[in-house]
């Protein structure tokens, strides 16, 4: 699917070995944004040989600055190509969730005898001109927590402060839970 990469690059060229995953396409109009839809929205002209994308090995090769496209105007398909680039190097992640919004974070800490998964969910908004605010929790329910187990068996997982017990399931190595009801925080401990 053709789309934007909003930011500069530079002609890059694969060396023997290496895989083109993106090519670039060339408009029918190059010209800067000048106010005009009628070109900036026109088809795409046709796929030209210059990579967009190559990977060699464990090393991607963007040829414009996906970061400072995404940065700039945000394009959930930037992120989800990066994503993309991202599983196929990890295909077995330390954390994978389910039923949660982009702006929800998982994190991971670890003490001796114990893992710990951080599910936070609050939404910053724009409040005046320059200030961001929380002010309410976001509700979430049924999340799916999926924690690669490295080959340790949890001995319990419950979520803290109050040690509500929760069911898990190991499954092809990842330790799977389902929390039912998260309000801006929850804290999963695994035992081990």
């Amino acid at each position: 699917m053709p789309l934007s990469l909003y930011s500069s690059g530079i002609d890059i060229e694969p060396l023997p070995g290496t895989t083109v995953e993106a090519s670039l396409i060339k408009p029918y109009y190059n010209r800067v944004w000048d106010g005009e839809y009628a070109f900036f929205y026109n088809p795409p002209d046709k796929v030209t040989d210059k990579p967009a994308l190559t990977i060699n090995g464990n090393v991607a090769c963007f040829s414009h600055r996906i970061f400072t496209g995404y940065y700039d105007q945000a394009p959930v398909e930037l992120r989800k190509v990066f994503s993309n680039v991202l599983d196929k190097f990890l295909p077995e992640p330390l954390i994978r969730y389910e039923n949660l919004p982009s702006f929800s974070r998982v994190f991971v800490a670890e003490q001796p005898g114990r893992k710990m998964v951080h599910l936070i969910s609050y939404l910053p908004e724009m409040r005046g001109s320059k200030t961001q605010m929380i002010e309410e929790p976001i509700e979430l329910t049924n999340v799916k927590i999926s924690l690669r187990s490295d080959g340790k068996i949890p001995r319990s997982v419950y979520l803290a402060p109050g040690k509500k017990s929760l069911k898990f399931k190991i499954t092809d190595g990842y330790i799977n839970v389902t929390i039912p009801y998260s309000k801006g925080y929850s804290l999963i401990v695994y035992e081990m």
